[in-house]
């Protein structure tokens, strides 16, 4: 092999480095920003569930406090067979 035909090897060699580290970048680049997606996603269904959750107690507190506002005679179950 001569000069010429190594030089040509290693301009291709480089070639073929320089378009693999490029997409390598672009496929991190894209990791990346599928992460980041991922993360916003998961911050938002917290938060959903942290408000869903809220709800959930207010409404309970909100029976609970008819209830107590309120009582309801207790029924026998027994005695209304009679």
């Amino acid at each position: 092999m001569d000069a010429l035909e190594r030089a040509a090897l290693a301009s291709l060699l480089g070639f073929e480095r320089r378009a693999k580290a490029n997409n390598d970048d672009q496929m991190a680049l894209l990791n990346f920003a599928k992460a980041m997606k991922e993360i916003e996603g998961i911050d938002i269904a917290h938060l959903e569930k942290i408000v869903s959750l809220q709800r959930m107690l207010k409404d309970y507190e909100s029976i609970k406090e008819n209830e107590t506002s309120n009582p309801q005679p207790l029924q026998n179950s027994s005695e209304s067979v009679r």
